[in-house]
C-alpha cells in the first residue's frame, strides 16, 4: 500500500476504539510515553523512558550523546496469531549529533521481532550494528547516520538478517529537530510491499511528507507474530537518539464487495431496500464500500458490469473495474464528488473509468481509456495508464511516477500536470494548437518519436518542467 503525500496515516489513540463491520486482530501498539496505559515496554542498556521535556511531552531516549552506548526498547507482544494483511505505522524520532558532519554516529533501527524466537516481552537480540536493523527471521527499518558510512542518511529495509534496500532520505535527518516517519507493509503476492515516507521538522515549519519507498516488494515474507523493538548505538562518535509517539496498527481486509451490475449511484439503497447494490459472497448487503483507517473498515470494491456512479464523496481500500461476463464495468465520478482509493485502482479493458470530479488513489493501472472531464482531478502516487482523454481543464497530480501511452485532448482543452512527480507520455496522442499544457509541478515528459509532440499547443510552466 502506498503512503500518499500529502496524506498521512490516521493512526491515533482513537484507532483502538470500537469499529463496525469487521473484526481486526489484536496487536495495535500505541505508546506516546505520556498517556497512561498503552502497550507495555522495557528499557535495556543505555535506554531510558519516559523522560520529560520533549516537544510534545515525555519521550524515550535510546542513547545520549556519549561514546560507546547501546540502548534498546522492547515492546510487549500484542498479536495472537498472524491474522492480518497490513501493518500501518508511524513514529517521531530525533537523531541529534554532537557536531553535525564532524561528530555524528551511529543511528537506530526499528525491528519487527518474531515472538517465536524473541519471546513475548523483555530484551531482544539483533545483528550488530543497531542502525543496520538486521534481524534473523524478521523485518527491519534502519536509520543510519554515521558520517563516514556509505549508508549515512539512508533509510534501510531488511528481511531475515539481509539488507534488501537502501535509499537516501530527501533531507538530513541527523539534526536537532524531530522528524516523522510513516510506513505501511502490505502482505500479498507471496511477499510484502513496503512503503515509507518522511516528514521533516514536524514541530517547526513541517514540509509535506516525502515518499522514500513506494510498495517495494520483498519476496517470501508472510505475516508472522511479532512485537516491536528499537535499538540505537554510539561509538567513537555519538548522538542523542530519541523516539516518541509510536503507533503501529494491524489491519485485516474483508471479503470483496461486488457491484450487482445495475446502473445506479454507488451508495444507493432504495432499489433493493434495505440492501445496496453491493454483494458479498454473492449476497446483497446493506453496506457500501468504505475507507476508514481509524475505524478499520477497508473494503475492496469490484465493478465487473453495469455502472457505479459516484455522486457524493466515497472511499474504498481498493477498486477493480473489469469484466465479470456482463460486458465490462464502468465507474463514473461526478463533478464535485471525490472517490478516495487508499491502495490501488485497477481498470482492465473493457472496464472503463470516467472522472468528472476527483479520483484520489494510491496507485492506478488502466490498460484502456481514462476519461478526464472538465474540472476532473486524478491524484496518484504512481501507476500506468493507456490513453488519457481530456476535456475542459483537467488535472493529473503525481507524487512519484506515472506513465501513459498517449494524451488525447479535446479542442480548446487544457491539461494541468501537478504534484512533484513525473508523468511520462510515450506516444504522440492528439495535441494541437488549440490546446494548453500547464505544468505546475514536477515533470511532464513527452517522448513521442515525432518532430513536435506538442502539436503547436501553448505551454505554461507554473513551477514544473517540460521534457520532449
Amino acid at each position: 500500500m502506498p503512503i500518499r503525500n500529502p496524506f498521512t496515516i490516521a493512526l491515533t489513540i482513537a484507532a483502538v476504539l470500537s469499529f463496525t463491520r469487521q473484526a481486526a486482530p489484536a496487536g495495535d501498539i500505541i505508546q506516546d510515553f505520556d498517556t497512561p496505559g498503552g502497550v507495555a515496554y522495557g528499557v535495556f542498556g543505555a535506554a531510558v523512558a519516559p523522560l520529560p521535556g520533549g516537544p510534545t511531552g515525555d519521550y524515550a531516549r535510546l542513547t545520549e550523546a556519549i561514546a560507546g552506548q547501546n540502548g534498546r526498547i522492547g515492546f510487549d507482544a500484542t498479536t495472537t496469531g498472524a491474522g492480518y494483511d497490513i501493518i500501518l505505522g508511524s513514529l517521531d524520532f530525533l537523531l541529534e549529533p554532537l557536531e553535525e558532519g564532524v561528530n555524528q554516529a551511529d543511528g537506530m533501527g526499528l525491528f519487527f521481532l518474531p515472538t517465536a524466537t524473541q519471546g513475548l516481552t523483555g530484551d531482544f537480540a539483533h545483528t550488530d550494528p543497531a542502525e543496520g536493523a538486521l534481524l534473523t527471521g524478521g523485518l527491519g527499518i534502519g536509520f543510519p547516520m554515521y558520517r563516514n558510512n556509505a549508508n549515512n542518511n539512508n533509510i534501510l529495509l531488511t528481511w531475515d538478517g539481509v539488507q534488501t534496500n537502501a535509499q537516501l532520505a530527501p533531507f538530513d535527518y541527523s539534526t536537532p529537530e524531530y522528524h516523522h516517519a510513516e510506513f505501511s507493509m502490505t502482505f500479498r503476492n507471496g511477499g510484502v510491499d513496503i512503503s515509507v515516507s518522511l516528514t521533516e521538522d514536524i514541530n517547526g515549519a513541517a514540509a509535506p511528507p516525502v515518499l522514500i519507498y513506494d510498495n517495494v516488494h520483498i519476496a517470501g515474507v508472510n505475516p508472522y507474530d511479532f512485537r516491536i523493538g528499537f535499538a540505537g548505538r554510539t561509538g567513537g562518535e555519538y548522538s542523542e537518539q530519541q523516539i516518541d509517539n509510536i503507533n503501529v496498527n494491524l489491519l485485516t481486509l474483508p471479503d470483496p464487495m461486488h457491484w450487482d451490475g445495475d446502473v445506479d449511484e454507488w451508495s444507493d439503497v432504495a432499489t433493493h431496500t434495505p440492501d445496496s447494490h453491493w454483494k458479498v459472497n454473492g449476497v446483497l448487503t446493506p453496506d457500501i464500500p468504505q475507507l476508514d483507517t481509524v475505524g478499520k473498515v477497508l473494503d475492496i470494491a469490484i465493478v465487473g458490469s453495469g455502472e457505479a456512479i459516484v455522486a457524493a464523496d466515497q472511499g474504498a481500500y481498493s477498486l477493480t473495474v473489469n469484466d465479470d461476463g456482463g460486458g465490462g464495468g464502468l465507474v463514473t465520478i461526478n463533478s464535485g464528488a471525490t472517490l478516495e482509493i487508499y491502495d490501488t485502482t485497477t481498470v482492465t479493458s473493457p472496464g472503463a473509468l470516467t472522472i468528472n470530479g476527483t479520483l484520489d488513489t494510491g496507485e492506478i493501472a488502466n490498460d484502456g481509456l481514462t476519461t478526464l472531464g472538465a474540472g476532473a482531478v486524478l491524484k496518484t502516487v504512481s501507476g500506468a495508464l493507456g490513453t488519457i482523454s481530456t476535456d475542459g481543464v483537467s488535472t493529473v497530480e503525481v507524487v512519484s511516477g506515472l506513465t501513459a501511452f498517449d494524451i488525447s485532448m479535446a479542442l480548446g482543452s487544457t491539461f494541468v500536470k501537478a504534484g512533484g512527480g513525473s508523468l511520462t507520455v510515450t506516444d504522440a496522442g492528439v495535441i494541437d494548437g488549440t490546446n494548453t499544457l500547464q505544468i505546475d509541478g514536477g515533470e511532464l515528459k513527452l517522448q513521442a518519436l515525432v518532430a513536435n509532440p506538442l502539436g503547436g499547443a501553448a505551454v505554461i510552466l507554473g513551477g514544473g518542467r517540460l521534457t520532449t
